[in-house]
């Protein structure tokens, strides 16, 4: 059971892209993917998002470490 909405784009060719995942003996954890699809299901194999090494910021506050700093800088990735 899936407990969400994936994202989905089309490209100019009107190919629909819907975000998942690649599970394989390499990637673990699972790596984001993006897999086309037409009318009769998959095409293709999935491409693989980039993966970006960055810390994201944190600050302390009573001895604990919380996220969600406003205007921290994020890694945002789109589809051309």
């Amino acid at each position: 059971m899936q407990c969400c909405i994936h994202p989905m784009m089309t490209d100019r060719d009107g190919t629909l892209w819907i975000e998942g995942q690649i599970v394989t003996e390499q990637s673990r954890p699972p790596a984001e993917a993006l897999q086309a699809h037409g009318p009769d299901g998959p095409i293709g194999d999935p491409l693989a998002l980039p993966a970006f090494e960055y810390r994201r910021w944190t600050f302390r506050y009573d001895g604990r470490e919380l996220e969600g700093v406003p205007n921290a800088p994020a890694v945002v990735w789109t589809i051309h």
